[in-house]
């Protein structure tokens, strides 16, 4: 019997005998219109060793919490009581105590904004936390601390929560160096390329860390700090503030072997070892006020966000240097939108205004050569938009004109200037002094037609660009204007109450990528150097998607599938080159544009078992891709397929007993061109047992095993086993304590191979892991 058969075998001996048990976990809220609502009873889901709300959700049936998602729904907005608290973030909500929480409600077809619902179409959801009264207008919260060994240890963490009628006000804390990761926990933008709000980072200084979770992976030092307020001005007006602050000391190592596939069947291995060192820092400030009524809507959020980053790498093989990178990134940003009805109508006006500054800073010490590159980049970007909604019973049509203006700044100085850079690239000068900017004028005709079975918008949005690039080093400039034109019809149908499908068909045209717009090259890592290109082609994607969503709360019985292709009219094909001693990425335009396909389908069941206090579950997800690339003068196709099985249970078996149970089963395929000896095969298994006994009240102990399977080449796999364990004991209804072992077996290496489709390569890499480590902690609730 094969893999997947005992696999499926797995899932119906585990699964299967549950589907039939009626629960009450899970109920019908309200219905008004096509929002809809259920509601978790949260103690029907706790138990003894539940500290925080986090450790309830993971067992909700139909919710995952990373990413946050229902059913197969993005969760847009987590509120308390109903109340938006305006933070992009929910570290908070998940750090309380499940004990003070009665319920969760969750929204389906969620609007926000109240004076466009049963006029928008949405397939969001909300979540809304319910506290019990009596962890209504007092402070609550608790508090964890806990010292070890191997080497020395510490872990803590402090919440507190006041909610009440006028304010609300949540406080977070946490130190660490047990491998906890709380970079998730601040709103940061991303440190890659980025062509909307935010400048350019070309630098990623995060070291590479092995695929499993961060307290097998991360030796950190790690600092995190939130506080949360929204006073109550009156019903309908609030005002919201948030300040948050995050440092981070991270420590990586890892060696391998990484394989560039080449169309004529033959590949190109490099040796890599990475010693890494990143250190950062990020401050987020936000202010929000909010007035949200059926009559008019009015948000307006500024934001200030300040983060130092440095990163040391220390590389041996096939390119020995040491690098040195900083960056810096600030921004300031203020989003303004504001509604107001009138009438059967209703107007609105959106305003974004934000600066980005990055200052990077790159050092490279390698023979022959030693190289230094300074890079400053900047972005300047707003938005204002103004749209007119009209409303004829079940109809409404609106019209919206706006304009985008963005520009961007880049100057470069790389020293010395290497001859084979020159020669590979052919330019005589590598070093970047450019500026690059849009004007977008935007139109959009929309039309949308809701009732309480059926959702459906159509969109036909115009858009005018006027590009301009100048290269201040040669005084050289370039002019191009664009048309592009991006319908999209969505629709949903609720079949029933518990049944509804949805419906897509998207275009999109990237424009012109400004982050790929420069003249010269830039080095990204010690071996990395990517090449800007001045041209006027761009890419139009016209996305299908399917998809069904089942719910039976009566049942606690979650399904959800859903299918998507995306063609891509591809203008750009990616380029990598390999010198000597150099890779040299980047896009160039093609004379003809041609195709480029991936489809993507998922499943999901999940149940609630009232009996294990808890839920089972069972997730399909597949991907294939068939496109092409430009590596060393050769313009390769390729197509890679990915399919991931995954079988979990999270419950109580018997009165004693917690099982928590994962198990997840990877293949990976890619073959360039018809020529299937340049091609690679991956199989992989991840699977995880924790067994909570509980044979008295205030005592309880653990054991957690993990094992992952990978397949390193055709006949060769490799195993790693890890095993860890934890005792509490409770003192009273306030006063824990705690003992935990991780990785007991002393594990240290972790050998992983990964296939990768966009880079058309297959990587073999051992990774550093975390030694045996031992923690005493302490846990207080108030």
């Amino acid at each position: 019997m094969g893999v997947k058969s005992k696999l499926v075998l797995l899932f119906a001996i585990i699964f299967l005998p549950f589907i039939s048990l009626a629960q009450d976990m899970v109920s019908s809220g309200s219905n008004d219109g096509l929002q809809k609502s259920i509601l978790y009873n949260i103690a029907s889901f706790t138990d003894i060793r539940d500290k925080k709300l986090s450790d309830v959700a993971v067992k909700l049936p139909g919710v995952s919490i990373s990413p946050l998602t229902y059913n197969g729904m993005t969760v847009t907005k987590v509120l308390i009581n109903g109340i938006d608290m305006m933070s992009s973030d929910y570290s908070s909500v998940w750090a309380m105590k499940p004990e003070d929480v009665e319920r969760i409600e969750i929204t389906e077809n969620y609007v926000y904004e109240k004076i466009m619902r049963g006029i928008e179409y949405s397939n969001k959801v909300s979540f809304n936390i319910v506290l019990k009264d009596s962890a209504k207008s007092k402070w609550s919260g608790s508090v964890k601390g806990g010292l070890g060994a191997t080497p020395l240890l510490y872990s803590g963490e402090a919440q507190a929560l006041n909610i009440d009628s006028q304010t609300q006000t949540t406080i977070l804390l946490k130190a660490d160096n047990t491998g906890l990761d709380f970079s998730g926990d601040i709103s940061i933008p991303s440190p890659y390329y980025s062509t909307t709000l935010n400048g350019i980072s070309f630098l990623t200084i995060a070291p590479t860390l092995a695929p499993l979770s961060t307290q097998r992976t991360r030796i950190n030092n790690s600092l995190f700090g939130s506080i949360n307020n929204t006073l109550h001005i009156n019903n309908d007006l609030q005002l919201s503030m948030q300040l948050s602050v995050h440092t981070d000391k991270l420590t990586a190592s890892n060696e391998g072997v990484t394989s560039y596939f080449m169309s004529e069947g033959s590949s190109l291995d490099m040796e890599k070892g990475d010693y890494a060192i990143k250190k950062q820092r990020d401050l987020v400030s936000k202010i929000g006020i909010l007035s949200n009524s059926s009559k008019h809507y009015l948000n307006n959020i500024f934001q200030f966000i300040i983060s130092d980053n440095y990163g040391n790498n220390e590389i041996t093989g096939s390119y020995p240097s040491n690098q040195t990178m900083k960056t810096g990134p600030v921004s300031i940003s203020n989003t303004l939108a504001y509604k107001k009805a009138f009438g059967h109508s209703i107007l609105s006006v959106d305003m974004v205004t934000s600066w980005d500054s990055r200052e990077q800073e790159l050092e490279v010490t390698r023979l022959p050569m030693d190289l230094h590159q300074e890079i400053a980049t900047d972005g300047f970007y707003s938005n204002l938009s103004a749209s007119y909604k009209f409303v004829i019973g079940k109809f409404s049509v609106s019209a919206k004109a706006g304009n985008i203006y963005k520009q961007q700044n880049l100057n470069t100085i790389l020293s010395p200037i290497d001859q084979e850079l020159v020669d590979v690239t052919g330019m005589t000068e590598l070093n970047n002094d450019s500026r690059v900017s849009y004007l977008n004028f935007n139109t959009d005709i929309a039309a949308t037609y809701i009732t309480d079975k059926l959702q459906l918008e159509i969109k036909t949005p115009l858009n005018y660009f006027n590009y301009s690039f100048r290269d201040n080093s040669t005084t050289d400039g370039k002019t191009t204007n664009k048309f592009y034109f991006q319908p999209s019809i969505n629709g949903k149908y609720q079949i029933s109450d518990n049944l509804s499908i949805s419906a897509s068909v998207v275009t999109t045209n990237t424009g012109l990528v400004t982050s790929r717009l420069y003249s010269g090259i830039v080095m990204t890592n010690f071996q990395t150097f990517s090449q800007g290109n001045v041209n006027s082609k761009s890419d139009m994607t016209v996305t299908s998607s399917v998809s069904a969503s089942y719910r039976y709360p009566k049942s606690s019985l979650f399904i959800n599938g859903s299918f998507k292709r995306a063609t891509k009219n591809q203008a750009l094909l990616y380029v990598s080159s390999f010198t000597e001693n150099y890779k040299l990425t980047g896009y160039i335009p093609v004379d003809a544009p041609f195709n480029t396909y991936t489809n993507d389908a998922t499943f999901d069941i999940s149940k609630g078992i009232k009996s294990l206090k808890g839920k089972i579950g069972l997730t399909f997800s597949y991907n294939d891709t068939q496109a092409s690339m430009y590596r060393n003068g050769t313009i390769t196709p390729y197509t890679s397929d990915k399919y991931i099985i995954g079988v979990n249970i999270n419950g109580k078996l018997i009165e004693w007993l917690n099982t928590i149970y994962k198990i997840t089963y990877t293949n990976t395929n890619i073959v360039m061109g018809s020529n299937t000896s340049a091609s690679s095969v991956s199989n992989g298994i991840v699977q995880s047992l924790e067994l909570i006994f509980s044979p008295w009240q205030k005592f309880n102990f653990s054991f957690l095993g993990e094992h992952y399977m990978n397949q390193l080449s055709a006949d060769q796999f490799k195993n790693l086993v890890m095993i860890d364990f934890k005792a509490e004991y409770k003192i009273n209804d306030r006063w824990d304590l705690i003992a935990s072992i991780t990785n007991l077996l002393n594990q240290t290496k972790y050998d992983y191979k990964q296939i990768s489709s966009y880079g058309a390569s297959s990587s073999y890499t051992s990774y550093l892991i975390r030694p045996r480590n031992l923690l005493l902690s302490a846990f207080f609730k108030f």
